[in-house]
């Protein structure tokens, strides 16, 4: 699937807080074999968050939208109404969500008020994702927009909620058949503009595996290049074997064109 990630918190825009929610998710989903199209951040703004779901769902045109923050007690979380507003629907009190948080809350002898009421409420047809470290439920949403259906699914913004949540509900319904092959090298020096070349060379041989590199330190001073490469195979022995093959081709040609010693960073294995 092609998926969009949208973190959402003025934490994250004033720099306050980094978005390491947006790198986890982005790592896994490319080891699940999705295509991460985009990453947004976005203030705790329902004007921002209806825009940037449009750019997601129709500029991108992503068929797996995923949001991380805003689904809290306090009157700027407002991802879920933002996203029923999106998709005009309505916002009701899920019963298995309240019931979950209810039992949290009881378990501490407190009550529930309107504000913990709150996080049980989610757009119409939406399915509540437990949240085994914390108290606000996630949401997972199929929705057909633009005669294609999309999952819309939200997350807490807090990293150990959000990656204990991806790991229990999320990470076994994308797990598909295709698996990611990736390894790295680090030639030095490595001067970049002179690799090129090969790095061109080698993109044209085969278009089905990535290959991109990394320059380090100066171009002119101690330059050193770290060139990654990986690619998607079902049949994981048939992946390795290519992956290994594009290696050596780049290694032998790199030697070719220039003096530099070439180590091997990650050989060739599925992630």
């Amino acid at each position: 699937m092609e998926c969009c990630i949208l973190n959402i918190g003025y934490e994250i825009l004033q720099g306050r807080v980094i978005n390491t929610n947006g790198a986890y998710l982005a790592r896994r989903l490319t080891i699940l074999g999705h295509e991460v199209k985009v990453i947004l951040s976005v203030g705790d703004n329902i004007e921002d968050l209806y825009k940037a779901l449009k750019l997601c769902l129709d500029t991108f045109d992503c068929d797996l939208i995923i949001t991380t923050g805003g689904l809290g007690p306090t009157p700027d979380d407002i991802t879920l109404e933002a996203i029923a507003r999106y998709f005009s629907l309505p916002l009701e009190t899920h019963p298995q969500a309240l019931r979950e948080i209810e039992e949290k809350y009881k378990s501490k002898g407190m009550e529930l008020t309107e504000e913990r009421i709150k996080m049980a409420r989610m757009p119409r047809g939406a399915i509540p994702l437990r949240n085994p470290v914390g108290i606000a439920p996630g949401m997972m949403l199929r929705i057909i927009h633009n005669n294609r259906e999309r999952l819309v699914i939200s997350l807490p913004g807090v990293p150990k909620e959000m990656e204990a949540m991806f790991t229990l509900h999320i990470e076994p319904l994308l797990r598909g058949s295709k698996r990611l092959i990736e390894a790295e090298i680090l030639v030095t020096p490595g001067i970049e503009s002179e690799i090129a070349p090969v790095i061109e060379q080698m993109i044209r041989l085969h278009p089905n595996v990535y290959i991109k590199s990394h320059p380090e330190g100066s171009e002119l001073s101690e330059p050193r290049l770290r060139i990654y490469v990986s690619l998607y195979d079902q049949d994981q022995e048939r992946g390795v074997t290519l992956c290994n093959n594009v290696l050596k081709e780049i290694v032998t040609n790199i030697s070719m064109r220039c003096k530099a010693e070439i180590e091997i960073l990650k050989p060739c294995s599925v992630s």
